[in-house]
């Protein structure tokens, strides 16, 4: 939601977050009786990864499984008697919304949390309507990610959503056909010499390019641009 999700410096992060009570019959206590066993979908093996390894690293907290597209998620479910289901919305084989529908009916008992670089898509309440018990954005913090399975494990219903500033949206993270070639020259781990004479532009520019990116998405390094930029889906092509 570092990545994923940003881990805690003493910034304020610009996030919105709502919460509701524990469902009936849930005490706050329960949740500390024994660890939170977390099952993570999420189409992006890098992401996975490092929020298994994030996660996996927090006390009260136990990823038991992971899967990259709906139906190993499904397998996983069935398999692993989870408590928590991380679920990213764009998977391959099932969209998140069916895997979710598929959960919410033979294993009502697991509460669901979305975890979703759809920044642009920041109405959950279709997905709440359905039963899902909270909706995350990859851009909230590792703090919000905790604090949002935390709460979920307990019956509660929680959003978190990145606040634009005025003026931007989810969509203000699309970027120009300039910048969409530098970042995916960068991904496929070329320097800048070598994007500069693709381009046949100078270094300079390149740099100027890269530099705009960084701010934009608020990273401190190029890996970390490609990595926020997989997590944003700014390698897909822009939907109309």
């Amino acid at each position: 939601m570092a990545h994923p999700m940003r881990a805690q410096t003493g910034e304020k992060r610009n996030e919105c977050q709502v919460a509701a009570g524990p469902q009936e019959g849930v005490g706050v206590d329960s949740l500390y009786r024994h660890p939170i066993r977390i099952v993570i979908v999420d189409d992006h093996r890098m992401v996975l990864e490092m929020m298994q390894a994030r996660l996996q690293g927090v006390s009260g907290l136990e990823v038991v499984g992971t899967a990259v597209d709906g139906p190993t998620a499904l397998n996983q479910i069935a398999v692993r008697h989870p408590d928590v289901l991380l679920l990213d919305l764009q998977l391959p084989g099932m969209t998140g919304a069916e895997v979710a529908k598929n959960v919410l009916s033979d294993h009502p008992k697991v509460s669901i949390l979305v975890v979703t670089g759809l920044a642009a898509t920041c109405d959950p309440r279709p997905l709440l309507e359905l039963g899902v018990r909270g909706y995350i954005t990859k851009t909230a913090s590792l703090d919000s990610l905790i604090d949002a399975i935390r709460s979920v494990a307990q019956g509660r219903t929680v959003v978190v959503t990145e606040v634009f500033p005025r003026g931007e949206s989810g969509c203000g993270k699309r970027l120009t056909d300039r910048k969409q070639t530098v970042l995916q020259l960068l991904a496929l781990g070329h320097r800048t010499a070598e994007i500069s004479e693709s381009l046949s532009v100078s270094a300079r520019t390149v740099e100027i390019h890269v530099a705009a990116l960084r701010t934009k998405l608020d990273a401190r390094s190029r890996a970390e641009l490609i990595f926020k930029a997989h997590q944003l889906n700014l390698f897909s092509p822009p939907t109309t």
